[in-house]
């Protein structure tokens, strides 16, 4: 779902999955997360069957581990969540 050769991507669990891009700067990673989201929704994987995504984004500090940035994504995907869901949410570091 168009992202960049530099991009990867990570299933965390059962729903979630990770796109870690590399030297992105955020409002670009916004960009890019809505229209992944826009892509998903405008997609008929289903017949009658909407299918939305919930996005949460956090940029990496300097001083994160991997756990205080992986909690930090997390709260921007409950965020969505809690928004209605089908929308992008980004955490103010």
């Amino acid at each position: 779902i168009n992202i960049r050769g530099t991009d990867t991507v990570y299933r965390l669990g059962g729903e979630e999955f990770l796109l870690l891009m590399e030297n992105t700067p955020k409002e670009q990673a916004q960009r890019a997360a809505d229209k992944i989201r826009a892509i998903i929704e405008e997609s008929y994987i289903l017949e009658e069957e909407a299918i939305t995504v919930s996005i949460g984004l956090s940029e990496i500090q300097p001083d994160d581990s991997l756990d205080s940035w992986l909690l930090r994504s997390d709260k921007a995907l409950y965020q969505a969540k809690k928004s209605g869901r089908n929308n992008v949410q980004v955490v103010v570091d």
